[in-house]
Formats: structure tokens, sequence, C-alpha cells
């Protein structure tokens, strides 16, 4: 596979030294791989772990925050640290940098999707490097990424990359890890329970991630038809001979589906429905095959929404799926179990016969 665009996630023990600080020595290990990548004509964006630790060494005096405001005044401290030491390392290679910090709702809101979209687009296009975090200084529990594994994933999805990379401390995924015939799985092609029980975490003080979050972000990466890679942070040329020479490393969680496309892409990442309506077993059977919702498919409206949200659909207890829905939840209890060319003559307008098309559909089973 041609390496286009990717993501490149490097964790905290990646970037900083046991003290949590950033590590000019850690950096330069994986700056030089991504300096040739782009020097290649290789799109690479950068989500860096590593505020946090470096605030802490000036805010705390190296201790662990206790509490999530001293976790944001720590990254308000070390985000301008970290990217400052980014940017002396990358202009020194003649690489221009740009940060870009995120909140989960740049996932929920479509036009600020699509603002962040063209920001990257833009920044690929004249060969920076765009460096990203989250807004820890911001972030408030409901708009939260949780971990930069899962803002990669994210990210992935935001560009439309061909793979993201996840440099850690370790060398991929191991089948009996930490015992004398622990074995490195090279690719895994379905993230079922007998992987699941492979995960041990392993965290250091300032990181947030470990294995079960890297499984996390993978199933939505392939979800998103995007492979993801664990890689050894720590062995040279690892990322480099990967995207350039093919020499496979670490662990591939590989898929055989396409690339989702762009707009089902962004109501996959979309993690918070504004509503939800229960559907009957004709429109399941309907959405399933590739049709869109009709108003004499909706059974009930469980929550309130605006005509162009997200909502989720239900038969009974099951979820079918997600997708932006064409009429307001007001509307719908006025026609809902109609037939389509009653919609008109109920409401006094229409914006078509289907709730929701298929085109703004997606089923569950990506998920």
């Amino acid at each position: 596979m041609n390496y286009r665009r990717i993501v490149v996630k490097v964790g905290t023990n990646s970037v900083c030294g046991k003290d949590g600080y950033p590590s000019l020595e850690k950096i330069s290990l994986l700056g030089g791989q991504v300096k040739e990548l782009i020097n290649h004509k290789v799109e690479v964006v950068l989500v860096s772990s590593g505020a946090v630790g470096a605030g802490a060494r000036y805010f705390l005096n190296g201790e662990k925050p206790a509490s999530l405001e001293q976790k944001q005044a720590c990254a308000s401290i070390g985000q301008p640290v970290l990217m400052s030491i980014y940017k002396d390392y990358y202009n020194s290679g003649g690489i221009l940098v740009g940060q870009i910090l995120l909140t989960g709702d740049v996932i929920t809101n479509r036009e600020r999707f699509l603002n962040a979209r063209n920001t990257f687009q833009e920044l690929l296009k004249k060969s920076v490097l765009p460096i990203v975090n989250e807004n820890d200084t911001t972030s408030v529990e409901e708009i939260k990424f949780g971990d930069n594994d899962n803002l990669a994933v994210n990210v992935a999805g935001i560009i439309d990359a061909d793979a993201c990379f996840i440099m850690t401390d370790v060398d991929g995924l191991y089948q009996n890890y930490g015992k004398e015939n622990q074995e490195l799985l090279k690719t895994v092609d379905k993230i079922d329970e007998s992987v699941e029980k492979l995960i041990v975490n392993e965290k250091s003080r300032f990181s947030t991630g470990g294995m079960f979050s890297k499984i996390n972000a993978a199933k939505k990466s392939l979800a998103l038809g995007i492979p993801l890679v664990i890689l050894p942070a720590h062995s040279e040329n690892s990322l480099r001979d990967y995207v350039l020479k093919k020499r496979i490393s670490g662990t591939t969680f590989q898929t055989g589906k396409s690339k989702v496309k762009a707009k089902k892409k962004w109501i996959f990442l979309h993690f918070r429905e504004t509503g939800k309506i229960q559907i009957d077993e004709g429109a399941k059977e309907a959405l399933l095959k590739g049709k869109s919702l009709l108003s004499v498919g909706i059974k009930e409206i469980a929550s309130p929404f605006e005509r162009g949200s997200v909502v989720g659909l239900y038969y009974q207890e099951e979820k079918i799926g997600k997708g932006i829905i064409n009429y307001s939840s007001a509307d719908i209890l006025k026609i809902k179990g109609l037939s389509s060319d009653k919609i008109e003559s109920v409401l006094g307008y229409t914006n078509g016969s289907e709730m929701i098309h298929r085109n703004n559909f997606i089923a569950t089973a990506v998920f």
C-alpha cells in the first residue's frame, strides 16, 4: 500500500523522560523519521502527548496532577513548552509546524468538523506538520476525546488518512505478554473477545492510555476502513521503514473494508445522539439492505430533536444505526406511520419522502 497521508500518534512515554518532561532525544528519534517522510511527499499529522508532564515540572514540581483543575493548569503551562521544543527541532530541518488543539465538539458539530478538515488540508498542502493535542485547558467531560489514541483515530477520520500509526513504548500486541512464551501478533484482522483478553495495561504517571485504549481505537479505525498500526517508538526507523520500505513491524490491525465516505465518516464519529427513534421491522430490514427510512416505518419518538440532527434508530431494544434526520421530531410525530404521499398534505410542506436518506445513514454493524 502507498501511504499518501498518515496520522502518527506518539505517547507520553515516547515523548517524555521518566520525570514526565519532554525529552529531546526521544523527540529526535521519531522526528528524524517524520522529516524523512515529509521529504518523500508523505503528508503527516502528529498527535502528541506530553503537555501535562511538561507543565507539571513547573507547576507541581514534577508530581502528577491530583485533580482535573490541576491537569488543565499543567496543560496550559506545558503545551507552549512542548510546542516550543517541537518548533525548534522541526524548523532546524526546514519544516514548519502548526498547532491544532481540538475538543470533542469538532466531531458533533458538522460545521466545525468541516472547518477542521479544511484547516488540515491547507496546512498539509503546504507541507506544514500539524501537531495536534486535545484542548485540555478547556475540555469538560461531555466533549472530551478521553485519550490521544482515540483522538488520533478521530483525526484520521477528519483528514481521510490512509493509516493511523500509534507509536508506543511496547513493540505491539502480545500473546502471553510477560511470559516466556510471549509472541508478538503481527496482524489482527478482527477484534473479538480472544483479542481483548490479551490486553495488559501498563501506564506511567502521566499517560492516560494503555493497551485497552489502543484496542478501542483500533475498533473505531477499522470501522472507518483505516488500518491502525502499533509500532515501537524506541525502535530506530520503525515508522520510516514501515511506510517507505514496507518493512512490517509491530502489530497491524488491518481491514478489508473500503474507507467510509466523508459524510458517513462524520456520522460515525459523532458520539452524541440528539434523539432516538423507534422503527418497525420492515424499516429495519429496509435500512440494512441499503434503503432510506420512510415515515411509514416510524413507530415512536423517544426524545425531541431538530431537523439535521444525528439520531439513533432502534428496533425494540436493538440499535440499528444512526443518521441525519430530515424532519424535526415535532413534525415526525404528525406523519409517523403514514405513507410518503401524505406528508405535504399533513405538514403543508415537504423535505422529501425520506426521513433519513440512505446516504446519510450508517448501520451499527460497522461501529
